[in-house]
């Protein structure tokens, strides 16, 4: 049965009945992204999520919110897909989507105890609330994961195709390139506002899963790529200050637990904007003849008759189109936008009012390691985060004084932002 593009096509893929030898691959793929979807997700949500709800939001949108996302976007009768958008690799099914996952889970869940503090702001909009930097755990990890992602996006990326044309070796290039353009852009960027080189900073940023498929590489090093740390960025400045101030409104911490959003990981504006931003790209970027060896001109969902359609109506603006690539590009997010937002209310709020959401208060000032996984994650004892994002260090005095039978002074506190 085919429903016209919405739910499914005339393949029966349920349950992987009657899929093809030569086609495991694509059910392959595509977990990989589904498990991307609730992987993203966990960053916005972490430190105060049940575990309970963790599990039922993955399966949600692992199951059945992404898959819609999928189908839409890159099955042959999928309506996003009719119109001939550009998106290789899943800026906008993916990134996009899971962006909009992250900032309504953080929206419903609350920010972290201690994350805000009444104050005022420093940016430009004055707001009740004024971010604390909690302290980071281990950058030396931090960096080896980033590592290990960007290895693994190099053929993820190139072989976003599923098999093996002109764009393995250009887009394996490309992805590598691209993390070294915005590596550099987002370390320059913290340099400037940090005024020293910032490792964290430079780990962050890199926008060009959609717009891989039809750019050349130098667009994507010089434009693409440094242009997605800015969105990066914005998608922060919005999240923190923008929502505080004119969508959740001033009150008073922690019982407003609403406001402002946050994202433990900054994951809704990493995966959200530089995906919208890729999208972008592909309507001022897109390069015609890597277009038409790559996607050709017969899609039958545009307003334009197939015949009528020419290389002009799908090449980037600078490349001498016409705009409806460009149209048709930011149609697709919105749609998707709108669609991930309204699912995962639904979701997440329908979690929130079963009482499946977030830990109670004094579990998640223990830490979830101890109060729901039997165990601490990390042995250090000297060291101890706390919800302010202050570092109490004891000194080895009381440790001492204590071993003596003498009563231990209170340790000393060494304020670390």
């Amino acid at each position: 049965m085919d429903t016209g593009g919405w739910f499914r096509t005339t393949s029966n893929y349920w349950m992987l009945i009657d899929v093809e030898e030569d086609e495991y691959y694509i059910f392959l793929f595509q977990y990989v992204f589904a498990a991307t979807i609730a992987t993203i997700v966990s960053g916005a949500v972490a430190e105060r999520i049940q575990f309970r709800g963790y599990l039922i939001y993955s399966f949600f949108l692992t199951g059945f919110i992404y898959p819609f996302a999928a189908h839409w976007t890159w099955d042959p009768n999928g309506f996003i897909n009719s119109w001939g958008i550009c998106d290789y690799a899943g800026g906008n099914a993916v990134h996009a989507l899971s962006g909009c996952a992250a900032w309504m889970g953080a929206k419903a869940l609350g920010p972290r105890i201690g994350r805000f503090v009444e104050g005022t702001s420093k940016s430009l909009v004055t707001v009740n609330f004024k971010p604390v930097e909690l302290a980071q755990h281990n950058v030396p990890m931090m960096c080896l994961g980033l590592f290990i992602l960007w290895l693994g996006f190099i053929p993820f990326i190139g072989g976003s195709a599923c098999y093996v044309n002109f764009q393995l070796g250009r887009l394996c290039v490309m992805t590598t390139l691209s993390g070294c353009s915005g590596g550099c852009v987002a370390l320059a960027w913290g340099y400037m506002t940090e005024k020293h080189a910032s490792l964290e900073q430079a780990m962050t940023g890199v926008g060009i899963c959609s717009s891989c498929g039809c750019t050349t590489i130098w667009a994507a090093f010089w434009i693409i790529a440094p242009i997605s740390v800015l969105a990066y960025r914005f998608g922060l400045w919005f999240n923190i200050y923008f929502c505080g101030k004119f969508l959740g409104g001033p009150a008073p911490l922690p019982e407003a637990r609403d406001v402002p959003r946050h994202c433990a990981v900054g994951a809704s504006a990493l995966h959200y904007w530089p995906g919208v931003w890729s999208m972008i790209a592909c309507g001022l970027l897109s390069d015609p003849d890597i277009w038409d060896a790559t996607y050709g001109t017969e899609f039958s969902g545009r307003t334009t008759k197939v015949e009528d359609l020419t290389l002009d109506d799908f090449s980037g603006i600078f490349y001498g189109g016409n705009g409806m690539q460009l149209a048709y590009q930011l149609l697709s997010v919105v749609v998707i936008t709108l669609y991930g937002l309204a699912s995962c209310f639904l979701l997440f709020y329908g979690m929130k009012l079963c009482g499946t959401l977030r830990v109670p208060e004094a579990d998640e000032l223990e830490g979830l390691d101890a109060t729901h996984h039997g165990g601490l994650a990390y042995t250090d004892t000297d060291v101890h985060i706390v919800p302010a994002g202050l570092r109490l260090r004891k000194k080895k005095a009381d440790m001492d004084a204590t071993k003596d039978g003498t009563e231990s002074p209170e340790g000393t506190e060494s304020h670390e932002a």
